[in-house]
């Protein structure tokens, strides 16, 4: 890399549904690829990069669709292709999940694809990189096991975060029958008070 021309990058965002889109916590998202790109956050390596402050934010289910298809990617790839940006182009995403929810050796797959067309992924919670830095697409067995590792991790982290929320609403609900907790209408969050304490709990989901 030439120390001297930072390479450029973008922030790719998704949700599964319009129902979880919130924009405050893709905000935040965008705070940490910034401080990131800077050399900041969980970028271990100290390199910056010329992040792009386009918003490429995507509503659709890893698990369902192959988001390489989805029109924010496209536009990504596209721009690629054009030579709007440059080649190794770097990919932000809060985790890898973000890309891809299937299988881990179908996911593996479809973002070794991205890989070969000179795209290097960053996963900024973790601070993981995977791709060849020089942009050729030339990827080695020792990067897509790097990748198919850290799939598995961020499909074990999903599931576990899945199954905390199925947990809290099943508690919640459990509260709400036998009327410890009553639901207050028309707030911002969605707000749960105790009758016995009056103490406020606020699940967010």
């Amino acid at each position: 890399m030439n120390m001297n021309t930072k390479e450029n990058a973008v922030l790719f965002q998704r949700v599964s549904s319009q129902k979880q889109y919130d924009e405050a916590k893709l905000t935040r998202t965008r705070e940490d690829a910034i401080e990131y790109a800077n050399g900041g956050f969980t970028n271990f390596e100290g390199i910056e990069y010329d992040l792009d402050p386009t918003e490429y934010k995507t509503v659709g289910s890893a698990f369902k669709n192959d988001v390489r298809q989805s029109p924010e990617m496209l536009a990504i790839l596209g721009k690629l292709e054009r030579g709007e940006y440059k080649r190794p182009l770097h990919i932000f995403l809060a985790s890898l999940d973000r890309l891809d929810r299937r299988q881990v050796l179908e996911a593996a797959s479809s973002l070794n694809d991205l890989l070969k067309k000179g795209i290097i992924i960053h996963d900024i919670s973790q601070g993981f990189v995977v791709g060849e830095r020089d942009g050729s697409g030339r990827v080695g067995d020792s990067e897509v096991y790097r990748l198919i590792g850290a799939l598995q991790t961020a499909n074990i982290e999903s599931v576990k975060k899945s199954n905390r929320t199925k947990r809290h609403i099943k508690q919640r609900n459990e509260k709400l029958r036998s009327g410890e907790l009553k639901y207050i209408p028309g707030a911002t969050l969605t707000k749960w008070y105790s009758h016995f304490d009056e103490e406020e709990e606020v699940f967010v989901f």
